[in-house]
């Protein structure tokens, strides 16, 4: 996996994990310091950092859909 891969798949895993409440209390600071790198990390690519997490749940319906058809 590529660096520029790497960093868009943590940014998306931290996003979900925050919405979703995985990550509460002083882990969230600590969280939002490693968001805010991965993000001035990003830059160079010049990606956009930031993806609706409701898109991102959408897509992890559509996997999950498609891999319970395939069983």
């Amino acid at each position: 996996m590529e660096e520029k891969q790497f960093l868009i798949t943590a940014l998306q895993l931290i996003d979900v994990s925050l919405a979703r409440g995985a990550i509460r209390g002083e882990e969230v600071k600590i969280v939002s310091q490693l968001r805010d790198y991965i993000g001035t990390s990003l830059q160079k690519y010049q990606e956009q950092i930031a993806e609706p997490v409701e898109t991102l749940a959408q897509e992890a319906e559509v996997e999950e859909v498609e891999e319970e058809t395939e069983d």
